[in-house]
C-alpha cells in the first residue's frame, strides 16, 4: 500500500511535468495561446461579467446583444480566480493534467498495472482531438474530460466500497460535464453512465445497490446540471414566438455538418496525412470535414473547416487491438478485464460509427432521438472513442507484459498470429510509401491544378513522412509483440524491461510532434491600443461600429481586439445557433445596409478605403459616408499609421462616419402598431425612415395609447452603463417611447421611477419603454429566472458536504481515498 502511495505521488508530479512539458511555450512570458474561439477577446467579456453575470449575464459586444450562459462551472470559476493570462494559457493543460491523475486512478481501480496506465492516459488525453482542440479553444470540451475520468474514477469507488455517498460524488461529477457544455456532455452519458451500471452489476449483479446508485447518479446530476440543461433548452429547444420550425432537412444539414468522413480515419494512425488543420500555412485540411451541404451543388459556403486531428498512433490501436484478440485466453470464464474489454469495445465501434454522421446510416436512427436532433457535430463521438481506445490500450498492454511475465500465458499463440499480420500489414504500408515515392510528380502536378496549389510539394511530401512513420511504428509494435509471444518469462531480463518501457517512449515522443502544431502562441501585446482603437474607443462611448470586411485585420480586430477593449461591434464573426429573429434581421443587413446600421445605432464604420470611394456617391447605399481618417498598416499587419482624411495622401484603410446617425437611445414622439412581416418588408423597402416613426409589435401593444407625434424628442442621460444593466434619465414634454437600441428579449425587465413597467418590442426586434411626459428614471436590466441557479447550488453543496464527509477522514486518517 505504502509503494502504491510512493508511485502515485510519482505519477502525479510526472504529469505535472509533462504538462509543463507540452505546453512549454506558453512558459515564455511574452507569449500567450493561440485559439480560435475561447480566445483572449472572448474571455475578457467574459471574465468581466463575473460573478455577478452567474445570475445573468448579456453580451453587448456584438450585433445588437445577445444572452451569454453564464454557468457556475469549473472553468468559469478559474477565469474569475486566475488572472487572465494565466487562465488563457493554462486552462488546457490543467485540465488534462486532472484528468490524466484520475484516469490513472481509475484504471488502478480496475486493476490494471502502473506500466499500463501510462499509455493510458497519453492516449485518453494528450493525443487525438482530445489534445488538439487546445487549438480550436473549446474551454468546455476540456473541463468534460476532466469530470468524465473524475466519474469514472468516483463511480468506481462506489462499486468497489458499495458507497452510495461516493455514487453521490459521481453523480456531482457526471453533473459537471452539463455545466462545461451540455451536448458534448449528453454523448459522453451515452458511454460513461452506461459503464456505471455495467461495473455495479458486473461487482454486485442485480439488486437494491444499482436501483439506489442509478437513482442517485440520475437525480443528483441532473440537480447539478439544472442551470445548463434549462439554459440549453431555452436556447435550441423550446419554441418562443418569434423562433419558427426548421425545415427538416435544413436541420438535418446543420446538425451534421461536422461529421468525420470514413477516409479521414488515416489519420488515426498517419499523422497529418489529409492536413493538419483548414488555414494550415504549408499542410491544409484537404477532407469533407465541416463541408456546406450545399457546396457540391452550388459551391456556396464552406469546403471545409477542421481544426483537430484524430491522430492517435499505430501503437495504441494495435494494444487496443490486441486486448479484443485476447479475449477469453484465461480460461471458460471471463476475467474482469475480458468484461471490460467487451464493454470498451463496444464503446469504441458504436461511437466511431455514430462520428461518421451522415457518411453512414447508423447516426440517422440516432438523430431521430429525443432531443438529439438539436445537438451539432456527431464528430464530437471521436473524444469518447479516444478515451475508449485508451482503455483498451491500457488492458491490450498489460496483456502484453503478461506475455512477459508469465510463461503459461494462454493469448501467446494468438499474440504470435498477431503479430505475423502487423508484419503483413507492415509490408503492405511500404508498397503503400513506395507507391507514393514513385507517383511523387505526378501527385503534386495533380495538386498545382486545383485548389492546393502553393501547397502541393508540401503536401506530397507530408503524404511519404505519414505513411513511412506508420509503417515504422507497425514494424516496432510487430517486433515487440512477437518478441514478447518467443520469451515466455522474460521479464526479469534487463533488455526485456527496456523493451516494454519503447512503446510508452514512443507515444509520448508523438504527443509531442503533434502538439508543435496545435499548441501555438503569439506575442502578449498581439492586441495592444493602437491609434485607430484609441479613437474608437474614444469616439464611440455607447454607439456602435460596423466593418464592412471581416477579412484580415478586420477579422482580427473583431474577433481579437474590439472585444478586448471593450468596442462594440454590429458584426460577428461567429453564432452557430442564432434565433429566427436575429437571422431575419440580419437579412434585412444584407438587404438594406445603410436602415440596419441606423436602427443598430452605429456611428462608425471602419473598411479599406475603396469602401468609401464605391459607396460614397452611390445612391442605392442610401447613406452618407463622411471620412474622418485614414491608416495603412505595417508589413507585421497590426502596427497602424493614422492620418487625417482629409489632407495628405490616403491610406488603405478608413475611418468614417455615417450621415445620419441614431443614437442609443432615445426617445420617440410616434408610434404605429405594425405586424412582424410589414415591418420588415417596410425597412427593407426603406418606406418607412429608421427613427422617424417607432414601429411596434402587436404582441407588445396592448393598451398603448395612439402617438400623435414623430422623430425624436426630449431628452436622454445616461446615468449608469454596464452589459446587461443600464440607468437612464428621461425628459420630455409629451408622452414618448424610449427606444433602446438593444435585442429584445423576455428576460429584459424594466422600471420606471422604481415601479415595474412594460418592455415593449419595437422595430421587430429592439426594445422599447412607453413613458408619460416630464422626468422619468428608467432601469433596464437583464435578469433571468434563477431557480435552477439556486437548485444547481444546494446540489454543489450536498456534493461538496459529501466529499468533505468520505475524503477528509480518510486523508487525516489513511492517506488517498479508495
Amino acid at each position: 500500500m505504502k509503494t502504491d502511495k510512493s508511485i502515485l505521488r510519482l505519477v502525479i508530479l510526472g504529469i505535472g511535468l509533462w504538462t509543463l512539458l507540452v505546453y512549454r511555450d506558453v512558459l515564455d512570458s511574452t507569449s500567450i495561446l493561440f485559439t480560435t474561439d475561447d480566445h483572449l477577446g472572448a474571455l475578457t467579456n467574459r471574465k468581466s461579467q463575473l460573478p455577478t453575470g452567474l445570475l445573468g449575464a448579456w453580451n453587448d459586444s456584438v450585433l445588437i446583444g445577445t444572452p451569454m450562459d453564464l454557468i457556475l462551472n469549473w472553468r468559469h470559476l478559474l477565469l474569475w480566480i486566475l488572472p487572465l493570462k494565466t487562465f488563457v494559457n493554462w486552462i488546457y493543460g490543467i485540465d488534462l493534467a486532472l484528468a490524466s491523475v484520475f484516469f490513472v486512478l481509475f484504471l488502478r481501480k480496475r486493476g490494471l498495472s502502473w506500466y499500463a496506465c501510462i499509455p493510458g492516459f497519453l492516449t485518453a488525453f494528450w493525443l487525438g482531438n482530445n489534445m488538439t482542440l487546445t487549438y480550436s479553444g473549446h474551454t468546455g470540451k476540456f473541463g468534460i474530460l476532466m469530470f468524465s475520468a473524475l466519474f469514472l474514477y468516483l463511480a468506481e469507488l462506489a462499486v468497489v466500497k458499495k458507497s452510495l455517498s461516493f455514487g453521490a460524488l459521481a453523480a456531482g461529477a457526471l453533473g459537471g460535464m452539463y455545466l462545461e457544455q451540455a451536448d458534448v456532455a449528453l454523448f459522453f452519458t451515452i458511454a460513461v453512465f452506461p459503464y456505471a451500471v455495467y461495473a455495479a452489476w458486473s461487482e454486485h449483479g442485480w439488486g437494491s445497490f444499482l436501483c439506489m446508485l442509478n437513482v442517485i447518479l440520475i437525480v443528483v446530476s441532473v440537480a447539478v446540471a439544472s442551470r445548463a440543461l434549462w439554459l440549453g433548452y431555452r436556447s435550441s429547444i423550446k419554441d418562443i414566438p418569434v423562433v419558427s420550425q426548421k425545415n427538416p432537412v435544413e436541420k438535418w444539414n446543420f446538425a451534421t455538418q461536422w461529421s468525420f468522413p470514413p477516409e479521414d480515419a488515416i489519420e488515426m494512425i498517419a499523422p497529418g496525412y489529409t492536413g493538419w488543420r483548414t488555414g494550415h500555412s504549408t499542410l491544409p485540411y484537404r477532407g469533407r470535414m465541416g463541408q456546406s451541404p450545399e457546396w457540391q451543388q452550388s459551391r456556396s459556403g464552406l469546403y471545409n473547416l477542421k481544426l483537430d486531428n484524430a491522430y492517435l498512433g499505430v501503437i495504441p490501436v494495435v494494444l487496443a487491438v490486441l486486448a479484443g484478440l485476447l479475449i477469453g485466453t484465461s480460461g471458460k470464464t471471463l476475467e474482469r478485464r475480458d468484461r471490460d474489454t467487451i464493454f470498451w469495445g463496444v464503446v469504441a465501434v458504436s461511437t466511431l460509427v455514430l462520428s461518421f454522421g451522415k457518411y453512414f446510416c447508423a447516426y440517422s436512427l440516432f438523430y431521430s432521438l429525443p432531443v438529439v436532433s438539436n445537438i451539432r457535430n456527431p464528430n464530437k463521438f471521436l473524444q469518447i472513442f479516444q478515451i475508449a481506445v485508451a482503455v483498451l490500450a491500457a488492458i491490450g498492454f498489460d496483456r502484453m507484459l503478461s506475455l512477459f511475465r508469465n510463461p503459461d500465458d494462454c493469448g501467446r499463440r494468438r499474440s504470435r498470429y498477431f503479430a505475423y499480420a502487423l508484419l503483413v500489414a507492415t509490408v503492405l504500408f511500404v508498397v503503400a510509401t513506395l507507391v507514393i515515392f514513385q507517383t511523387r510528380e505526378v501527385r503534386i502536378a495533380e495538386l498545382r491544378a486545383g485548389p492546393w496549389a502553393e501547397s502541393a510539394d508540401a503536401i506530397v511530401g507530408h503524404q511519404l513522412y505519414a505513411v513511412t512513420h506508420a509503417t515504422a511504428m507497425l514494424a516496432l509494435i510487430a517486433g515487440i509483440l512477437r518478441y514478447a509471444a518467443a520469451a515466455p518469462g522474460s521479464m526479469n531480463h534487463k533488455r526485456s524491461r527496456w523493451i516494454i518501457m519503447v512503446p510508452i517512449v514512443v507515444i509520448a515522443v508523438d504527443v509531442l510532434l503533434l502538439g508543435r502544431q496545435y499548441i501555438t502562441t503569439v506575442p502578449t501585446n498581439f492586441a495592444a491600443e493602437n491609434a485607430v482603437l484609441k479613437s474608437l474607443k474614444s469616439d464611440l462611448e455607447y454607439q456602435r461600429l460596423f466593418c464592412p470586411s471581416q477579412y484580415g485585420i478586420y477579422n482580427f480586430w473583431l474577433t481579437y481586439s474590439f472585444p478586448y477593449h471593450g468596442i462594440k461591434s454590429f458584426n460577428i464573426t461567429a453564432m452557430p445557433r442564432a434565433p429566427q429573429d436575429y437571422k431575419n434581421f440580419l437579412k434585412l443587413r444584407n438587404k438594406n445596409l445603410a436602415v440596419a446600421l441606423q436602427l443598430s445605432a452605429v456611428s462608425r464604420l471602419v473598411g479599406p478605403y475603396s469602401y468609401y470611394t464605391q459607396t460614397a456617391g452611390d445612391p442605392d447605399f442610401g447613406m452618407d459616408l463622411e471620412l474622418l481618417s485614414t491608416f495603412d498598416l505595417d508589413p507585421d499587419g497590426v502596427t497602424v499609421h493614422i492620418a487625417p482624411g482629409s489632407k495628405g495622401e490616403r491610406g488603405k484603410h478608413c475611418i468614417m462616419r455615417p450621415g445620419k446617425t441614431a443614437p442609443r437611445f432615445a426617445l420617440m414622439a410616434g408610434w404605429n402598431v405594425v405586424s412582424d412581416e410589414e415591418t420588415l418588408a417596410t425597412f427593407e423597402l426603406n418606406i418607412n425612415k429608421p427613427l422617424d416613426l417607432l414601429l411596434i409589435s402587436p404582441g407588445s401593444a396592448e393598451g398603448l395609447p395612439p402617438s400623435a407625434g414623430r422623430g425624436i424628442t426630449g431628452q436622454v442621460r445616461v446615468v449608469t452603463y454596464r452589459s446587461g444593466r443600464v440607468e437612464l434619465q428621461t425628459d420630455a414634454d409629451r408622452p414618448a417611447i424610449l427606444r433602446i437600441a438593444e435585442k429584445y428579449d423576455p428576460d429584459w425587465q424594466v422600471t420606471v421611477d422604481g415601479k415595474p413597467a412594460e418592455l415593449l418590442r419595437c422595430d421587430y426586434i429592439f426594445q422599447g419603454v412607453y413613458l408619460d411626459s416630464g422626468t422619468h428614471d428608467v432601469v433596464v436590466e437583464y435578469r433571468p429566472d434563477t431557480t435552477t441557479f439556486w437548485i444547481q447550488i444546494g446540489a454543489i453543496v450536498f456534493c461538496f458536504i459529501i466529499g468533505a464527509v468520505r475524503i477528509i477522514p480518510a486523508v487525516i486518517g489513511r492517506g488517498t481515498p479508495g
